[in-house]
């Protein structure tokens, strides 16, 4: 008579276990992948900035020819741009041409560890991604046509605020603001 009672409670349990499983309104969906621009990045913006803009912001270009490399979780991502930082300038950061779009980077893998606000730069759609863990740590996608413009290290505050500033005049100097 034991044997009864402990086999029907767990007889009921796994039942309504896989009656939950299989029930398409409590399944979850992963939001639809979204497509990287298959257009050609157009330039290196590095190749077009000003010197005059450089030495005023107290940046130079410490690596030409230098980009982030595409990561496993975004393979189809490219990159063209180079490392600019200081010193006097605290900034340290890339400077690239990209074909990810403002949509697909915020729903990116890097999209946990980062919060993103919308931002306008200039004239263009932009978004600005600070890191949860590492406050200061920025990326700033500005939407360009079919391209983006990325900013992506550290700008010498912690809310990015420098970052967008520094966006907007190299947005003006490359001709895209």
């Amino acid at each position: 008579m034991k044997a009864g009672r402990t086999v029907a409670p767990i007889l009921l349990l796994l039942f309504s276990a896989s009656c939950t499983i299989n029930d398409p309104a409590v399944t979850t969906s992963t939001p639809p992948s979204l497509p990287l621009s298959s257009a050609e990045l157009p330039y290196d913006p590095c190749d077009r900035l000003p010197q005059e803009l450089l030495t005023d912001e107290g940046l130079r270009i410490q690596m030409p020819k230098r980009s982030n490399p595409a990561t496993p979780s975004d393979p189809g991502a490219r990159y063209s741009g180079c490392l600019l930082g200081g010193p006097p300038s605290s900034a340290a950061f890339y400077l690239q041409s990209t074909n990810m779009t403002v949509e697909y980077f915020q729903r990116s893998k890097i999209s946990d560890n980062y919060n993103f606000t919308d931002r306008q730069i200039g004239t263009r759609m932009s978004t600005v991604a600070n890191n949860k863990q590492f406050p200061g740590t920025c990326k700033i996608l500005v939407q360009v046509n079919h391209f983006g413009i990325l900013l992506d290290g550290r700008f010498g505050d912690e809310t990015c605020e420098t970052g967008v500033d520094l966006a907007s005049k190299i947005l003006a100097a490359l001709g895209e603001s």
